[in-house]
């Protein structure tokens, strides 16, 4: 992943502060049951607060994997990765698989879906709660909501403000599709593109983007 890219996307005080939270979770893996102690920012960490197992795995799709989850028969899973799921874990589930997504899809599918909303003109902001298929991103909606986020404000500060509403949103998913009437909107993706990882060059476009934003905010 270029680091100028990440540089110019989330400027010098998000790209520091992102920085070294990287470099604390990373040591904090090192330190055994200390560093577990010490952990308070990651899904692990708090798992372990409340004393929920944790099972480490490399693929999601292997078939001893899929084997354990069987066992285990769960009614919903929650997934929360850039990993493609296939039809074998996608079945496993009573209710299914649920993703959150940092757009208001069908819009912006794929990578840094936050990202792309920001960056467009006029920016809009919003999470998606929907279920996993096989098309990325493309499973039917659960739950949608439009936020308000100043538009000159840092992508670094868009997602902790998206982040930081995401528990709350899918909660509210999760209640919805214990309903006995639930019915989750049609995700009408067909003629969109995932997109990927942004480029240096949009990421230069972004940045010429936030200038004229800030500026004209100033006049």
């Amino acid at each position: 992943m270029n680091l100028e890219i990440l540089w110019l996307l989330l400027e010098s005080a998000g790209f520091i502060r992102n920085g070294w939270i990287g470099l604390w979770q990373r040591t904090l893996k090192h330190l055994g049951l200390i560093g577990t102690m010490l952990d308070r920012r990651s899904i692990e960490g708090m798992a372990r607060k409340y004393r929920i197992p944790v099972l480490h795995i490399q693929d999601p799709n292997s078939p001893d994997f899929i084997r354990r989850l069987r066992e285990m028969s769960p009614d919903l899973i929650i997934n929360q990765s850039e990993l493609f799921l296939r039809e074998g874990i996608l079945s496993v589930p009573r209710l299914g698989i649920v993703n959150r997504h940092a757009s208001l899809l069908p819009r912006f599918r794929g990578r840094l879906g936050s990202f792309r909303s920001h960056a467009q003109t006029p920016p809009e902001y919003g999470i998606t709660i929907h279920f996993v298929e096989k098309e990325l991103d493309a499973g039917p909606i659960i739950l949608q909501e439009r936020l308000e986020i100043d538009p000159r404000s840092s992508y670094a500060k868009v997602l902790d403000i998206l982040f930081g509403e995401s528990p709350r949103i899918m909660l509210e998913a999760l209640k919805r599709i214990e309903g006995p009437d639930f019915v989750p909107a049609p995700n009408s993706y067909q003629g969109t593109k995932p997109y990927p990882f942004p480029t240096l060059e949009e990421a230069r476009s972004y940045r010429e983007t936030m200038k004229k934003r800030r500026q004209r905010s100033r006049k």
